[in-house]
């Protein structure tokens, strides 16, 4: 957590950087900020992070979405920024929401732990049945219990219409 207010924070962005055409470039270097995202800290999704110096050399770490929407909007976003085409590298300006966690976790990428390419859907070996149970709302719910993997399939996607999941939810993330 910063030791710095939303305002301060945000006053600095705006100091800093303008968004044009859909990119964001530095007001003092006059050049596009272009950095190749990296995985670093709590940046496993391969976001562009951008290092904000704040008073004197103390930097801060943000996010290029959050920084874009906060120039833009006057204020750090409520939420989550989602990206709605699921590119988290296009940070223009009509592809960022500010939307609750709960909102933003209904079309995230598929996990790299799953095994059977259904989200929720894991294979019980006591059974010999395909289970599918998922989190909705912070409350994990048990769907239910099928022979083959095309009937949780298929038990998923109807699920997903039920509770509002988007149709990139659970879907393979795109090779960089």
């Amino acid at each position: 957590m910063s030791r710095f207010s939303n305002e301060q924070i945000v006053n600095r962005l705006i100091e800093l950087y303008e968004y044009r055409e859909g990119r964001l470039f530095s007001k003092y270097k006059k050049k596009i900020i272009d950095k190749k995202p990296k995985s670093h800290g709590d940046n496993p999704m391969k976001y562009r992070s951008i290092g904000v110096y704040m008073q004197g050399r103390e930097r801060i770490w943000i996010f290029e979405h959050r920084i874009i929407w906060a120039i833009l909007h006057g204020k750090m976003p409520d939420g989550c920024i989602d990206h709605i085409n699921g590119d988290t590298l296009d940070n223009r300006i009509e592809n960022l929401r500010d939307v609750p966690h709960y909102v933003n976790s209904r079309n995230s990428h598929l996990n790299c732990r799953n095994k059977t390419g259904v989200p929720g859907v894991f294979f019980h070996e006591k059974s010999n049945r395909y289970r599918l149970q998922t989190r909705v709302n912070g409350k994990m719910i048990y769907v239910g219990s099928f022979k083959t993997l095309d009937e949780a399939r298929n038990a998923r996607a109807e699920f997903d219409v039920l509770h509002g999941f988007s149709e990139r939810h659970g879907t393979e993330r795109r090779k960089r």
